[in-house]
């Protein structure tokens, strides 16, 4: 009896163990990945070095954000160490070299980069897989999504690499790294995605806010090279790593996704340059004190503060102190968001603006128009003329700070416009943080109210005060720019 149990256990133990392996088998991966080689192997003839010399000893602008700079003597020593060749002697002058990468994307030899690689250059040098250099010419850039397209001339065809579609990369994916890491060409290093949709805050000038973020390793010398899915395709261009890291990789890497780069070097490439749209307003964002004092329920969005006439903006139907809270059913967070969608819109483009006006919700109809080569705003002449020998007879203290009418001396001493009416700030006798004006500003509205002379300020300040309202809203004008404050009813 126990012989037979020990047999039907050992009979049952060994059915088990079957069916264990063959649902192992079932389940178990069809590729196990051993190496990466047979993926970079094709790739890196199509990753380049960049190279760019300056000679002029200037300070870095600040249209070059992310330099990537080395002093030529160390430059000199540093490769003269791992015995890494450059023709350094052809160039007895030189103040200092940035590196950085870049890759082929046709066979005609465009190559892709960063713009801070190449910005303020005098040279641009390309050195290829084979260690064949060649002089690059630029043929467009964007600073403001810093990419570059660049060309060299040669009568070979070259390989190159295609862009993939970064909308698909998942957190997650494996990807693939090769750039010219610490001046080492061809270095190549493997991560995944750690995240996506990073906005690095670098600016109002930086119209990119979804960077795909990267464990692979990503050091100075790196920018402008691609970052690769597995199937081999360019699904980002590396660009920055945080500033805490001195240069060196902490682990953390970002890089322009491929989608928004690709639409950037199609443009560059078809016409050197990046049309780009506007709303002819100027805006402002909107903050919980705006909200409480225009009596709106909404923390986020953006203040119409001017409309041009006859612009995209004023044809809308956009008022000044409009809350725009929506583009094209995007929500509108901030002046940065908006900045973008507007930037990613096409020329002549239909869009539709949700506002809040007079607490109610409406839609607002508009064409995108295009931002002109040589389009810039007309700048007020600097004044340094001292506020001092104003006429103190018409004067108005309120909250510490002190007001006066706008006379035709006023506008002679200031250059103000002849058909400006409003306040002038003389004076700012307080140290409260809450106040924000300061002597020269221009008091044109106070809670949508225009202001004509001090007596109808005072006027509604006084009913304000009655109310217990602790703020009223005044549209303040500063040089070239206006602007809504808050300003404290005491």
């Amino acid at each position: 009896m126990r012989q037979h149990f020990i047999q039907g256990f050992l009979l049952i133990t060994l059915i088990t163990n079957c069916f264990s392996d063959l649902t192992w088998a079932n389940n178990k991966p069809e590729t196990q990945v051993t190496s990466f080689a047979d993926i970079i192997e094709p790739l890196m003839p199509a990753v380049v070095n960049i190279y760019t010399i300056k000679y002029n000893k200037r300070r870095q602008s600040k249209d070059n954000p992310l330099p990537e700079l080395i002093p030529f003597e160390e430059f000199k020593d540093f490769f003269k160490q791992f015995n890494i060749p450059f023709a350094f002697d052809l160039y007895p002058n030189l103040h200092a070299m940035s590196l950085g990468s870049g890759f082929i994307i046709d066979e005609t030899g465009l190559i892709v980069t960063n713009y801070h690689v190449i910005a303020g250059s005098d040279e641009i040098h390309v050195k290829l897989s084979d260690n064949t250099e060649l002089p690059a010419v630029i043929i467009g850039r964007d600073p403001q999504t810093d990419l570059a397209l660049i060309k060299i001339n040669t009568d070979k065809k070259l390989p190159f690499v295609s862009f993939g579609n970064s909308n698909e990369a998942r957190v997650g994916d494996i990807v693939i790294a090769i750039g010219n890491s610490l001046g080492f060409g061809g270095t190549v290093t493997t991560g995944i995605i750690s995240s996506k949709g990073r906005d690095l805050g670098s600016g109002m000038d930086e119209l990119v806010d979804d960077f795909i973020q990267t464990d692979a390793a990503i050091n100075t010398g790196n920018s402008g090279g691609p970052l690769f899915n597995i199937e081999g395709k360019v699904i980002g261009i590396n660009t920055s790593i945080p500033a805490v890291s001195g240069g060196t990789n902490v682990g953390i890497g970002f890089a322009i996704p491929s989608n928004k780069a690709q639409n950037i070097v199609d443009q560059l490439k078809k016409n050197g340059k990046i049309s780009r749209g506007k709303l002819d307003i100027a805006i402002q964002e909107n903050t919980k004190e705006l909200s409480e004092a225009l009596n709106i329920d909404k923390n986020y969005g953006v203040l119409v503060v001017d409309v041009k006439i006859g612009g995209s903006g004023d044809k809308a139907g956009l008022k000044r102190g409009d809350l725009i809270i929506g583009f094209n059913d995007k929500e509108v967070l901030n002046s940065r968001k908006l900045q973008l969608f507007v930037a990613e819109a096409k020329i002549d483009e239909e869009v539709t603006l949700t506002v809040i006006r007079d607490s109610k919700t409406i839609d607002l109809k508009t064409q995108i128009s295009e931002v002109k080569d040589n389009e810039e705003e007309q700048q007020e002449e600097e004044n340094d003329v001292p506020l001092k020998n104003i006429n103190n007879k018409n004067l108005l203290e309120k909250s510490g700070v002190v007001f006066t009418n706008i006379t035709e001396d006023i506008k002679n001493r200031f250059y103000l416009d002849k058909t400006i009416n409003g306040l002038f700030v003389v004076e700012v006798k307080t140290n409260d943080p809450n106040i924000k004006l300061i002597a020269g500003d221009i008091v044109l509205a106070i809670n949508q109210e225009s202001i004509n002379d001090i007596e109808q300020f005072n006027s509604i300040y006084k009913k304000l005060k009655s109310e217990n309202k602790k703020n009223a809203i005044v549209l303040v004008k500063r040089k070239d720019f206006s602007m809504f404050m808050t300003f404290p009813i005491k």
